[in-house]
């Protein structure tokens, strides 16, 4: 059985993702995260979907929250990133980005 947080939060990544979520296979994740890898680097430089297979549905700086930040947004140190992802691409990001 899914929290109704996480049946919205695996249909919303089965739009932005376009593929199938909630099939009892696939578990997917929205994490809220820092990534200090790409702090300075747009999202298109970091190219994060092509490297991890996760996706950046949001941002938050300075309280203010920007959901499908564009290509040319640049990750700042204080961000958190709205991050969706399978269980493996999301471990894949935060080797990438976090760690």
């Amino acid at each position: 059985m899914l929290s109704l947080a996480a049946v919205n939060g695996r249909m919303l990544a089965s739009i932005v993702l376009e593929e199938e979520i909630l099939s009892p296979g696939t578990q997917l994740k929205l994490v809220r995260t820092t990534a200090l890898g790409a702090v300075g680097t747009s999202l298109a430089d970091a190219d994060i979907r092509n490297r991890t297979g996760c996706t950046v549905v949001a941002a938050e700086r300075d309280g203010k929250v920007v959901t499908n930040p564009e290509a040319s947004f640049v990750v700042e140190a204080d961000d958190e990133l709205v991050v969706a992802g399978t269980d493996e691409n999301i471990s894949r990001f935060q080797r990438q980005f976090v760690s």
